[in-house]
């Protein structure tokens, strides 16, 4: 009881002082903003962006000292498990004002729009095996299997939709490119769904894309497997980019190919050339920068040494 007793005591000590700091913070741009704001080095016509930066420091200032109030008002006459929930509110509120305060709006806008971001994929797997076609020497066969878990980070249940697609086959191709399996299922409990394989004349699109869409409903920390397992048949000099719609925290790169005809780079939005390891099954490449949404992996191969 004593303990609570003075627990209690600090508490409310650090209630008072916070409402002092608030009011400091709020009487600072009355006392002294016409006064810095008059000074010829922070004059408007002179210079604008000095000008803009120190006014949105006071009104920042403003807006501080009113959260320092209400959290000193409340640490006084409300219970613990409130305040805990007032100041989560009070911090998610204000984080938009605080951040980029620099940056032009266009930018800020832009980039608040990440911190709304629910889904996020921890891990991301993906395998390529390159094969030469006999009959069409300047072809190469890639057979593709990308996997990884969606999770939902939110308190909400989010919608996540599966969009994947691959482009046509030229007409000169040795064979048409095909989605063989597509799924997103929970790692526990019962939804989701498997096509193996797919109707791909159903997903075929008026450019010859194949375009698949399907949304699954994941609960809050709720986390699903997908697949996605493609065909193609690509030039033997080519460039395959793989975007991702989801941000993934980490990803891994697996490619079986024959060495000693071909040549492979990979590289992402942020990073060129990347070194990969060889291993059983093929050379493989840690990609350990998150990579936000609409970035991508891109694999590129060339005959080696020109042959």
């Amino acid at each position: 009881m004593a303990k609570s007793k003075e627990e209690s005591r600090k508490g409310q000590t650090l209630a008072i002082g916070t409402i002092i700091i608030g009011v400091l913070l709020i009487c600072a741009p009355l006392l002294f903003e016409d006064f810095v704001l008059a000074q010829p080095q922070f004059a408007q016509v002179a210079h604008p962006q000095i000008y803009l930066i120190v006014r949105r420091c006071f009104d920042l200032l403003n807006k501080v000292g009113d959260a320092c109030i209400i959290a000193g008002l409340l640490g006084i006459i409300v219970d613990q498990g409130l305040k805990t929930q007032f100041i989560q509110e009070v911090v998610r509120a204000a984080s938009p004002n605080l951040i980029g305060q620099h940056l032009p709006d266009p930018i800020r806008e832009q980039l608040l729009k990440y911190f709304q971001i629910k889904l996020i994929r921890p891990d991301w797997d993906i395998e390529y095996e390159v094969t030469l076609v006999d009959q069409s020497p300047d072809y190469v066969r890639v057979t593709s299997r990308i996997q990884g878990i969606v999770q939902n980070c939110g308190s909400e249940t989010e919608e996540f939709a599966l969009i994947s697609s691959i482009d046509p086959s030229s007409k000169i191709a040795p064979g048409k490119a095909q989605i063989t399996r597509i799924s997103a299922n929970p790692e526990s409990g019962s939804g989701g769904f498997d096509e193996f394989p797919p109707d791909n004349a159903k997903l075929l699109q008026p450019d010859g894309t194949i375009l698949f869409k399907r949304s699954v409903s994941i609960p809050p920390g709720g986390r699903y497997k997908t697949v996605f397992e493609t065909i193609e048949y690509r030039p033997i000099s080519a460039t395959m980019p793989l975007f991702n719609g989801t941000p993934v925290v980490k990803a891994t790169l697996r490619i079986r190919y024959p060495k000693d005809l071909l040549e492979i780079v990979v590289s992402t939005g942020t990073s060129t050339n990347l070194p990969s390891e060889s291993t059983l099954w093929g050379d493989e490449w840690e990609i350990q920068t998150a990579l936000l949404p609409d970035q991508c992996i891109v694999a590129t191969w060339n005959p080696k040494n020109g042959t």
